[in-house]
C-alpha cells in the first residue's frame, strides 16, 4: 500500500530552506519518492492553520518512506530543515 509524507513548513530563514529543498529532492526521488504537491500557493478555507508551502510525496509502501526518512542523508538534511522554520510532517498510508 502506497505511503504518503505529508508537510507543511513555516519558512523563516528562505536562503536556508533553499539549501535544504535543493538537497532534499534529489535524495528522496532517488529513494523512490514522487512529489504529488510542492507549492506555496495555499488557500486555507477554513481553521487557523497557516503553512507557508505544503508538500505531499509519494511512495511505494511505509517501508521505502522510513528508510528514505531516516537515512544517514536525510537526517542531515533534517537539521537544515529545522533552522529554516518550523512545520508539521505526517506519514499517512492509503490508496
Amino acid at each position: 500500500m502506497a505511503a504518503y509524507l505529508i508537510a507543511q513548513h513555516k519558512i523563516t530563514d528562505r536562503a536556508v530552506f533553499e539549501e535544504f529543498r535543493s538537497k532534499a529532492i534529489p535524495l528522496i526521488e532517488s529513494r523512490g519518492g514522487r512529489f504529488i504537491v510542492r507549492s506555496e500557493k495555499v488557500e486555507v478555507r477554513e481553521g487557523d492553520w497557516a503553512p507557508d508551502m505544503v508538500v505531499v510525496i509519494e511512495f511505494p509502501d511505509r517501508e521505502k518512506l522510513r528508510l528514505a526518512l531516516d537515512s544517514p542523508e536525510f537526517q542531515k538534511l533534517r537539521e537544515l530543515r529545522r533552522k529554516s522554520g518550523s512545520g508539521v510532517v505526517l506519514v499517512v498510508e492509503g490508496e
